[in-house]
């Protein structure tokens, strides 16, 4: 099925719809009826109907025609323009709907301000255990005199003193044993029931550590100090000549060595090792 559609144009949509139908085939026709209507109206008719009454009516030339009427008020409607009428016929143009309102954002709550936290200083209570261990040796070494000798001492006593002796060696080798490369007078068992014991004959009174160097004046550590400090520069300028770094500082060790005071070293000795609750007899 074949479907054609008319197209108006805007200049055609305002004619009346009576110039439109004046154009049209249907329009000569309706026209032609008209004049024949016309024509057949006689002029003057009377007639006389039968009735009980008698009354005799006259037929009015001028009295208006009710098809006149009709086809003037087609004639009205054909006036208005074709634009109107679509308009009317048309439905009523949807409301456009609003755009809709962006939701307003929320205003950000101000963040309360924060209060100011003053900190209180805890005053820690020194205990009197400390994690630290408290000893002779860590309490001189640091605070006196005297540690500093027996310190500087330890690093070098092979200078100026023979330990350990050999009258303390065993006149014959235990059984079962044989003796430690390095380590004069002492012997490891390497066969029996004691296999890996190890038997040490040093004598441990005269033993080169801090306890037995404690048991000494100042005076007596002072003297061995300074023997040991030329006996080690000399065999220093043997092996690798005058003048090294190791020399001067030495040198800086020697004098500081002769200018100790061994009583006052003593003392001071002495007074470190109350204030740390240590004994001083040793």
């Amino acid at each position: 099925v074949l479907c054609y559609t008319y197209v108006m144009s805007s200049s055609e949509e305002d004619l009346p719809l009576s110039a439109l139908k004046n154009s049209s085939p249907t329009s000569r026709r309706s026209t032609s009826r008209r004049s024949s209507r016309s024509s057949a109206k006689p002029t003057t008719s009377s007639y006389k109907e039968s009735s009980d009454d008698d009354e005799e009516f006259e037929f009015d030339e001028n009295a208006e025609d009710p098809m006149d009427e009709e086809e003037s008020e087609e004639e009205d409607e054909d006036d208005i323009p074709l634009s109107e009428l679509v308009k009317k016929a048309s439905p009523k143009a949807k409301k456009t709907k609003a755009a809709p309102k962006s939701k307003a954002k929320p205003k950000a709550k101000a963040t309360p301000k924060k209060k100011k936290v003053v900190k209180k200083k805890v005053v820690k209570k020194k205990s009197s255990s400390s994690s630290t261990i408290v000893s002779h040796s860590s309490e001189l070494y640091a605070k006196s005199e005297k540690g500093k000798l027996i310190s500087e001492l330890l690093c070098r006593w092979w200078y100026v003193i023979t330990w350990p002796e050999p009258e303390s060696f065993p006149l014959e080798m235990p059984p079962n044993s044989d003796t430690m490369d390095g380590f004069p007078g002492v012997y490891v068992v390497t066969s029996g029931a004691e296999v890996g014991k190890i038997l040490d004959f040093r004598n441990k009174d005269t033993c080169p550590n801090f306890n037995n160097m404690l048991k000494k004046s100042s005076k007596e550590i002072q003297e061995l100090l300074i023997k040991a400090i030329k006996a080690q520069q000399q065999v220093l300028i043997e092996s690798e000549g005058p003048g090294t770094k190791t020399e001067k500082d030495l040198k800086e060790l020697l004098r500081w060595a002769k200018k100790v005071n061994p009583k006052t070293s003593d003392a001071e000795a002495r007074k470190v090792l109350k204030a740390a609750g240590l004994s001083t007899d040793y």
